[in-house]
Order: structure tokens, then C-alpha cells, then sequence
């Protein structure tokens, strides 16, 4: 236990004597120290500051004998600015019980004890006589005396507490013990005092339009001698000249003696065309005079625009256009114009029409600028293609982005229709699909390599279907046999009719295969629609062919782009797959329980990207599809 308290005492010697004194004028400190005879054992203490201090915040606290025991008294009551208070021995003599603020029996120390004076509050000892946890014989030395026998008065020089005995023993005034003639009193020359200047408000914010704003700078304790700060204006993401302006930045801000009226510093707000989001800058205090301190010095300053910002749009949602009018003027407006120019972006992009074939636009995509202050449309003109091939109608779009002078887009998007000039058709002719797969083991495949007839008309329509030898890398025989045929709608028919094929089922691994199937000479002054050709893959059904056919990989999509389906090739480890949209929102799921091949069909999708997410316990791939 004594070893435990020897610790302790070591902390708190440490602690004191690494700590810092108490600013001048800041706190209370021991004024007067009484070791007498006999009981008359007292301490005074004395408050410099300005205001009453409420004293049970504070504790007197004695340290006997280098620290073998220790003990506390807590004062009680107020002290006065500039008044003393008397803590006396409970048995000490009547003049000095005459005098005493606060008794305890507790104060009973010696010339060999430590005392100190510790603000409980903080837990911060602020003044102290002797060093704690020290044992010095029998006294400390003072001046021309000691600690023993002697009564003891602080110089009038001494403004706070000190925590240093080796300084603090030279601060005091010896006299001879049981000396009462000055106790209850204390002289103390006056601290000098020190203004503080600071900013008042930490933050404001001031409409653009507002013109200026101003900065308030206040002082407290001011003197007889006047006290100047610099201000000092600096960007944060408002820029000095564009949207703030202080003249001779930075600026000096004088107080004239002993006033304490706010000075005021008034900064112009500038006030421009331009639509941008709120912007800040700082105001900082530095460099001030007469030995004042800074409080609060720093400001920011946030400018709230108030302009409108401009709404670019196509003009018109959809415009039709015949194939041999040469070109189709694009209108575009704005409205909110300020006095920024704005541009925007105009991109065209195919939807049945093919731009280079159907029309075309120099440089798409093209910017469109609308000048500062004008609200008048801007035109963008889109050359037509006037071909000789009889088609359906087609479309394209155009599509507005990128918006500059932080510009909003209304109308986005105009649709453009060009209606086909050319010899009038009966009826048109398409396979149904681009492209389509099929798996080996299926022999006999018609489905989705549909063929329709459209308008049809009394007499009968018909189409050749042949392969394409040349395009295919299946074999004809050895993976599929086919015979190039001529489909027939017979008069008003308009159903859909199959051209037929065989699958060969072999017990080769191959990689995907397929062939090309093309329509020509169609009769009845009919023609061939979007869809001309179409291309059949065949997977392999054999050992390991899903492995050949992956290579390194562990999922396909084929075709992709695709049409109305695609078929997904795994390496048979997914349990299942999601499929989402760009946004991420899941619009199908499926469970594949380790299957390698399955058909995705797509024909209640509309055209553009989507992402298939296949998953298993050891996690997630994602495969990129394109729709057309």
C-alpha cells in the first residue's frame, strides 16, 4: 500500500511540475501564509480577476510531510473581484478568528508541509507553497526567512499562481510569526489590460443581387491605447474580382482608445449573368496591435446566385419527312436566356432508318449554340437519302445533352419518320429474326425463322429461301441438311410460313456453328423487307462441348446484340441468373440449376443494354447484352 501511495504522490509532484501557470489575472493564488504558534495556522486568498468567483469550485489541499498523508479542506461561499479570503485553524487566536472567512481544524500544517490551491472543476492545481511529495527537513526557504514560524505576504508584483517553488520561493514578503497586520487584506498591482479583438458572426450568407455585405469586428477590454486588426478576404470557391470585391484587400480595421463600438468592413457582392451554385469565402483576423488577442476570427461568407438558368428543347416531339424531299430541319428553342452563351449537344441515332443510308448528318454529333441574351430557335438541318429500294417506313431520333451555362434540357428527344417514295409495294417480305440458336440435339427447327407476307392481295405471293454457303461455317450434310425452297402465301393470305431444317446430331465436340439462310426474287411485286438474311447457330450437345465452346471463359451470350432471344452458355456451375436494366432494376429471374445451355427469350424487351447476372455459392458474373 505504501508503495501504491508513494506512486501517486510521484504522478502528482510530475504533474504540477510539467503543468503551466495561470494567466495574469486569471485565477486565484495564496496572498498570505500564517505559521504561527500554537494553532494559529492561516492561508489567505486572493482574486485578481474582474469577477466574483464562486469558491466551492476550490479546494485547499496539504501535503504533510513529503507526502505520508495527506488532506483537503473545500472553501466555501464567494470572493469578490480584488477582495481576500481568510481559511484559519479552528483553534487559532481571536484576532485572527476576528478575520477568518472560513475555520478548519483540517489546516494544520507545518513548515515542512506542501500546501496547494486546486480548481476541482478542472482538477487543475493552480497555485502551490513547497513541493509536493518533498520532505524539506524542517522548513522552506523564503527570502530571508522560511516556511517555519513566519508570516509570509505575496509581493505586490505577483498577478497569478506559480508551480514553480524554485520561482514561487522568491515571491514573497517575510515577517516575523504571528504578524496579523495585513491579513484580510491584499495589494496587488493592477494587470494590464489586454483587448481582444474578434469577428462577430462565424458564418452569413448574402444574395447575390444584395450588392455588399458587412463584416462586423468587435473588441472587448479596449484601453487607452488605440488597436488595429488586419482583415483579410481569400477565395474559397468564389473568386476575388467575379463574384466578391474588398478595395485594398486585405484591409486594416482600427478601435479607438478605450471604444469599444463594432467596426464595420463592407464588401461589394458582384452580380453577374451567370447561373452557379452557392459559393463561399473566407474572412480571417491577423496581426493585432497593442498586444490584443484574437477571439473569434474567422468568417465565412456564402453568396446564394440568383440567376435563372436557361431550358434548351427540340421544338417539336416528332416530324415526318418523305424520302425525296432532300433534307428535315431540326428546331431547337431556349428559354431563360441570359447573357451566357448555351450550347448543347444534338446526337442522332438509328432506330429502322441507318444513318450514311436513310440520312445523315455532317459531324453527329453537333453542337448547337444559342448566343447570350437571344431567345431566337437554332435550326440543325439533316440530309434525307433518296434511294430506289422500296422499304417500309423507317425512323431516327434525335437526342439533346450536355448542356453548358449549367442549362436544363425540356423536350429531349424528336422523332423523325421518312416516308418512302419509291414504286408502291404489295406487300413486304422479312425473316423474323436477325439471328437465332439451336441446340444439336433438336432435329427438326423451324421456329422463329419466320416468313410474313404483308398487304396481301388476291393473287399469290412467293419468296426463295437459300443457304448461303459461302457465310456458313456449319457444313451442309454433316451438321444440317437443307434444301433451298420457295415459300408461297396463296391469295389474301398473310399467315406466317417456316422454312424447314434438319440438325445432325454427331458425337463430335465442335465449337458453335452455323449457317446463313438469304431471301430472294419475291413475286407479285412484292419486296424484300428489313430482315433479308438470318443466321442459325448450332450448339454442341457432346461431352466437354461446352467447355470447347467457352474456352477460357465461363459464360456466352450468342448472338449478341440479339433480336427476340439469345441463348446463355455456362460452364454448368450457376444456379441462377437475374437479368437487369442499365438502372439496375431486375426485370426477369430464373433458376438454371447447374444447366450449360438455356434460351433467353427478349421479345417483350425494347432495344438497349441490359446485364445478366449469373450466380453461385462462390459468387456473381455479369455478361453484357444488347437488344436490338
Amino acid at each position: 500500500m505504501k508503495r501504491i501511495f508513494t506512486s501517486l504522490i510521484f504522478l502528482l509532484t510530475t504533474a504540477v511540475a510539467l503543468a503551466q501557470n495561470p494567466a495574469p489575472c486569471s485565477d486565484l493564488f495564496f496572498s498570505e501564509y500564517i505559521e504561527g504558534t500554537n494553532n494559529n495556522k492561516v492561508l489567505e486568498i486572493y482574486n485578481p480577476t474582474s469577477s466574483t468567483i464562486n469558491l466551492t469550485d476550490y479546494k485547499v489541499w496539504i501535503s504533510f510531510n513529503g507526502g505520508s498523508t495527506t488532506s483537503s479542506i473545500y472553501l466555501q461561499g464567494t470572493l469578490n473581484a480584488g477582495a481576500a479570503f481568510v481559511l484559519a485553524n479552528t483553534l487559532a487566536n481571536a484576532t485572527v478568528l476576528a478575520l477568518a472567512n472560513q475555520t478548519s481544524g483540517a489546516l494544520d500544517f507545518n513548515g515542512n508541509d506542501a500546501v496547494a490551491l486546486i480548481d476541482t472543476a478542472s482538477n487543475d492545481t493552480i497555485d502551490i507553497i513547497g513541493v509536493i511529495g518533498v520532505n524539506p527537513g524542517a522548513s522552506w526557504p523564503v527570502g530571508s526567512g522560511s516556511t517555519l514560524l513566519h508570516t509570509l505576504t505575496r509581493m505586490a508584483s505577483v498577478n497569478n499562481g506559480q508551480l514553480d517553488w524554485i520561482t514561487g520561493a522568491n515571491e514573497w514578503n517575510v515577517f516575523a510569526s504571528n504578524d496579523f497586520t495585513q491579513l484580510g487584506t491584499h495589494t496587488m498591482t493592477p494587470c494590464t489590460v489586454i483587448p481582444e479583438v474578434y469577428i462577430v458572426n462565424t458564418a452569413q450568407s448574402v444574395i447575390e443581387s444584395a450588392g455588399t455585405i458587412s463584416i462586423q469586428v468587435g473588441i472587448n477590454n479596449p484601453n487607452a491605447n488605440p488597436t488595429t486588426v488586419t482583415l483579410t478576404a481569400s477565395d474559397v470557391t468564389a473568386a476575388s474580382g467575379s463574384d466578391y470585391n474588398l478595395i485594398g484587400n486585405p484591409v486594416a480595421v482600427t478601435f479607438p482608445s478605450n471604444s469599444s463600438a463594432t467596426q464595420t468592413v463592407t464588401i461589394d457582392i458582384l452580380n453577374d449573368a451567370v447561373v452557379e451554385p452557392t459559393e463561399t469565402f473566407n474572412i480571417d483576423l491577423s496581426n493585432p496591435s497593442n498586444s490584443a488577442t484574437l477571439g473569434t476570427s474567422h468568417e465565412v461568407v456564402t453568396i446564394t446566385d440568383d440567376d435563372t438558368a436557361p431550358s434548351v428543347f427540340l421544338v417539336n416531339a416528332s416530324q415526318s419527312v418523305s424520302e425525296g424531299a432532300g433534307f428535315v430541319t431540326l428546331q431547337l428553342g431556349i428559354n431563360n436566356p441570359n447573357a451566357l452563351p448555351t450550347s448543347v449537344t444534338l446526337t442522332l441515332s438509328d432506330l429502322s432508318a441507318i444513318i450514311g443510308q436513310d440520312y445523315d448528318l455532317t459531324g453527329n454529333p453537333v453542337t448547337v449554340i444559342f448566343p447570350g441574351g437571344s431567345s431566337a430557335n437554332q435550326t440543325v438541318t439533316v440530309t434525307i437519302i433518296d434511294d430506289i429500294q422500296v422499304e417500309l417506313t423507317e425512323t431516327f431520333k434525335a437526342t439533346l445533352s450536355n448542356p453548358t451555362n449549367n442549362a436544363t434540357i425540356g423536350t429531349l428527344e424528336e422523332i423523325i419518320t421518312i416516308d418512302d417514295n419509291d414504286v408502291i409495294i404489295n406487300s413486304y417480305i422479312s425473316f423474323w429474326v436477325t439471328a437465332d440458336t439451336i441446340v444439336e440435339s433438336m432435329p427438326t427447327y423451324s421456329a422463329q425463322i419466320e416468313i410474313f407476307s404483308g398487304n396481301p392481295t388476291a393473287l399469290p405471293t412467293s419468296v426463295d429461301v437459300t443457304l448461303v454457303t459461302g457465310s456458313s461455317t456449319a457444313t451442309e450434310g454433316l451438321d444440317f441438311t437443307f434444301n433451298d425452297t420457295t415459300i408461297t402465301w396463296p391469295g389474301l393470305d398473310a399467315t406466317s410460313k417456316f422454312a424447314v431444317f434438319h440438325i445432325v446430331d454427331d458425337a463430335l465436340i465442335e465449337p458453335i456453328e452455323h449457317f446463313v439462310l438469304t431471301l430472294s426474287n419475291p413475286t407479285n411485286n412484292s419486296a424484300i423487307g428489313n430482315v433479308g438474311s438470318t443466321t442459325v447457330n448450332i450448339l454442341d450437345n457432346d461431352p466437354n462441348a461446352v467447355k470447347s465452346i467457352l474456352g477460357d471463359k465461363n459464360v456466352m451470350l450468342v448472338p449478341n446484340p440479339a433480336t427476340d432471344k439469345a441463348m446463355l452458355i455456362t460452364n454448368g456451375k450457376f444456379e441462377y441468373y437475374e437479368i437487369r436494366d442499365a438502372a439496375g432494376r431486375i426485370l426477369q429471374a430464373t433458376n438454371i440449376h447447374a444447366q450449360t445451355a438455356t434460351t433467353i427469350l427478349l421479345s417483350d424487351f425494347s432495344a438497349g443494354v441490359y446485364f445478366v447476372s449469373l450466380h453461385n455459392n462462390e459468387g456473381t458474373q455479369v455478361v453484357k447484352l444488347m437488344k436490338q
